[in-house]
């Protein structure tokens, strides 16, 4: 069976809201990501990004650059989990590019009230990032630039699934630092 595939699979953003120390998460499974999502027909990157952080956290944030971009591949020779999405199946390979946005709150209230059918979300110390489950793991190393006063870089090295573990820390310099 044939399935229509749109550009608009292909692209999502993620987005980077810190406020007074903390970084906006919310849930998915067994670890925390950045607010965001797919892109809809005739919207700005940065009305996804704004978009996305107020349906799954309830704040409204303006989004204020580009942090960095990250490409995933899923290779075809890659033999499909039972619980992958359903347009894996359909491609027999994936790819994607993740643009990772920072974003200012724009909101007096800092209370976080996702929208209904969406995972949790909260606000996480910086200090604590390096120990929380986090997805995509590029970002630890992102907060930790920042937390040391250095400007975090713009891009990371692809992603090529493989089959090991996604979740696996990535090596140290992900950056070129």
């Amino acid at each position: 069976m044939d399935h229509p595939h749109s550009i608009y699979d292909n692209v999502r953003t993620r987005v980077i809201v810190v406020h007074e120390g903390q970084l906006l998460l919310h849930g998915e499974g067994a670890y925390s990501i950045l607010p965001g999502g797919g892109i809809e027909p005739h919207e700005s990157l940065a009305d996804c990004g704004e978009r996305e952080v107020l349906e799954e956290t309830g704040l409204r944030v303006r989004v204020t650059g580009l942090a960095f971009l990250r490409e995933w591949v899923v290779p075809a020779y890659c033999p499909p989990l039972a619980n992958q999405e359903h347009r894996l199946e359909v491609a027999r390979h994936l790819y994607g590019i993740e643009v990772f946005l920072t974003a200012d709150l724009i909101d007096d209230d800092t209370t976080v009230r996702p929208g209904p059918g969406e995972n949790p979300a909260w606000w996480a110390p910086l200090e604590e990032i390096d120990t929380t489950p986090l997805y995509p793991p590029e970002l630890r190393e992102w907060v930790r630039l920042l937390l040391d006063g250095r400007q975090p870089p713009r891009a990371v090295r692809p992603f090529i699934a493989t089959l090991e573990d996604p979740l696996q820390r990535p090596p140290a310099g992900i950056f070129g630092t």
